[in-house]
């Protein structure tokens, strides 16, 4: 097992709670933090802790979500959507966020994943 962290900073973007208790979580991330951001590929089909960090306050945990999609415009500007269920999130710290839309925060992405090691092929 390795565990894999990846920090960026970016912006809350928005959520969404589903009837079924499915909650969409998105982040927009800047074009200056693209070689950042794109490192969270490597998530995917993964439970990812996520936690962010508005300007000097404390960290707080969002809670373990897997990353839905990962879109990149034109611009090079990243928008990270993530699922979870309402049972893994704290909601009340992501309605904190949501009540700072706009400020700058450290999203910070943490899992771990089992890694295969290559086996080198013996020439002949």
């Amino acid at each position: 097992m390795e565990t894999i962290k990846v920090k960026t900073e970016g912006t809350y973007f928005a959520h969404n709670v589903k009837q079924n208790k499915s909650i969409d979580l998105t982040f927009k991330v800047p074009y200056s933090e693209l070689t950042n951001y794109i490192k969270s590929i490597q998530m995917l089909n993964e439970n990812v802790d996520v936690g962010a960090k508005i300007g000097a306050d404390k960290p707080i945990n969002l809670g373990s979500f897997m990353i839905k999609n990962i879109n990149i415009d034109n611009d090079g500007e990243g928008k990270i959507k993530l699922n979870s269920q309402l049972d893994f999130v704290d909601s009340d710290k992501i309605n904190e966020l949501a009540s700072k839309n706009d400020e700058p925060l450290m999203i910070l992405f943490k899992c771990s994943v089992d890694v295969e090691e290559e086996i080198e092929e013996e020439t002949v």
